[in-house]
């Protein structure tokens, strides 16, 4: 009995480790898993292995339900995971210990019959052989199922969450641990099988199998384990292609600002080169007395400040950078008959790249540009309060919008579609923020919170 407590307790410990914080608790943390840990405890000696487990699997997920939110289907996936797991480590170790163990019971039992031992002798060994079984069987069964349960969990960490409410993910996960399920289900039944009131042992008739069914354990195990890590990486990958199409917007941001810097360069040499002329021709105006020449010279003012303005930007919003990004697609707005307005203003001295708020400035106003129409209206404004700094982009937008997960999605086809928004997410989340959208009265809304010096990295 002793032995059942503790055996049971060092599975609940292993069932604990494996579920803690891959699901959100109901109530709270301690008492959802003081709840579940003591339920698997109590069913572990009340129902053990009987019918394959499926009586007590049943029960944990009944009491997983109870206490954890989220998709019922994760829940069943965990549920089977582990004691899928439990089961084929167990048959891994379970022919090794067994045929040493037997081998010494055999040797035990010679000793017997050519009358090398007592009877008393006998039952004190095989005592012993028994204990000493039961103890290095379990120590080594728990060892073996937390390490694999340890980096199988690791696998599964930053992709559950992910998972849930994704059928196919789900499903790709769950088809290996079915499989390493079903065989265990089939080992098991055809392990002990009663025949004219004798116990037939597989292994007996068919000593191969003391080979095969370790290494068919293990191949499930292994199936197992790098389908999660196989999802893993895939996960991984489409993270890093988000990356990297950052880091390319960032370049293309840049390429234009440089673009634009020349031209504005351009534009002031060329007018350095026409300023001597001016300032000659405006002094032989100014010394001239004939009212023609003062009306020409009025004229000449003129021209200048109108080329000088040509050259400043029509929105300045404290950073070089920002006022190129809405300065630029301001423009393109115009060249639409779109109003434009802007109170944005660069949190200066605050921890965010100028880089970064020009991506999210590029993909909104373009996006915002796209969608208004001609006649229409964009507002571009900024709010700071304390470390949290708000962009608020408002345009006119007469069409249906797609929606999934609460942003619009692009109806468009082709690689790059739909990958503004996305962009816009991985920096708000770079800076521990969010993005909104709504779509009110043909208003579009779109708000991007950002905290200033909170920054995360990529």
């Amino acid at each position: 009995m002793v032995f059942d407590i503790a055996t049971g307790i060092m599975g609940t410990a292993c069932f604990w480790y494996f579920t803690r914080g891959l699901l959100k608790p109901r109530h709270g943390k301690e008492w959802d898993e003081l709840f579940l840990s003591a339920g698997f405890f109590l069913l572990d000696i009340a129902i053990g292995n009987i019918g394959y487990s499926l009586p007590f699997m049943a029960c944990i997920w009944g009491m997983m339900m109870i206490a954890y939110a989220g998709d019922w289907k994760v829940k069943l996936f965990l549920v089977v995971s582990y004691f899928t797991v439990r089961e084929l480590v167990r048959f891994t170790i379970y022919h090794a210990f067994t045929v040493f163990f037997g081998g010494q019971v055999d040797r035990l039992t010679e000793k017997l019959l050519f009358g090398g031992a007592s009877i008393e002798l006998l039952q004190e060994r095989l005592q012993m052989i028994e204990t000493v079984y039961t103890v290095s069987f379990v120590s080594f069964f728990v060892l073996l199922l937390f390490l694999f349960l340890y980096f199988y969990k690791k696998q599964l960490l930053d992709g559950l969450g992910h998972v849930e409410g994704n059928e196919t993910e789900l499903l790709y996960l769950m088809v290996s641990t079915l499989v390493g399920f079903v065989y265990c289900a089939i080992i098991r039944s055809i392990q002990f099988v009663w025949e004219d009131g004798e116990v037939w042992i597989l292994d007996k008739q068919f000593p191969i199998v003391r080979l095969l069914i370790p290494l068919g354990s293990i191949l499930c195990l292994g199936a197992v384990f790098l389908a999660a890590l196989l999802l893993k990486r895939v996960k991984d990958a489409i993270e890093k292609q988000k990356e990297n199409q950052i880091y390319q917007n960032r370049l293309y941001d840049m390429e234009k600002y440089i673009r634009d810097m020349e031209l504005m360069y351009a534009d002031v040499r060329s007018m350095r080169h026409d300023l001597k002329n001016y300032v000659a021709d405006m002094q032989i105006l100014a010394q001239s007395g004939e009212e023609a020449d003062k009306k020409a010279f009025s004229e000449y003012l003129r021209a200048l400040k109108d080329r000088v303005e040509e050259l400043d930007f029509a929105f300045r919003t404290g950073n070089p950078i920002t006022d190129v990004v809405i300065n630029r697609q301001f423009g393109n707005a115009a060249k639409k008959g779109i109003v434009t307005e802007s109170a944005f203003m660069y949190p200066a001295k605050e921890a965010v790249e100028a880089f970064d708020i020009s991506i999210l400035l590029n993909n909104a106003l373009e996006n915002a540009v796209e969608a208004c129409p001609e006649g229409g209206s964009i507002s571009l404004s900024s709010k700071r309060q304390g470390k949290l700094y708000l962009i608020s982009v408002q345009n006119t937008c007469e069409h249906d919008i797609f929606w999934e997960d609460g942003l619009p999605v692009s109806s468009k086809t082709g690689a790059l579609h739909g990958q503004g928004i996305k962009n816009m997410q991985k920096i708000a989340e770079k800076y521990g923020g969010t993005v909104h959208a709504r779509l009110e009265n043909q208003i579009f809304y779109l708000e991007i919170l950002l905290q200033t010096g909170n920054i995360n990295s990529l």
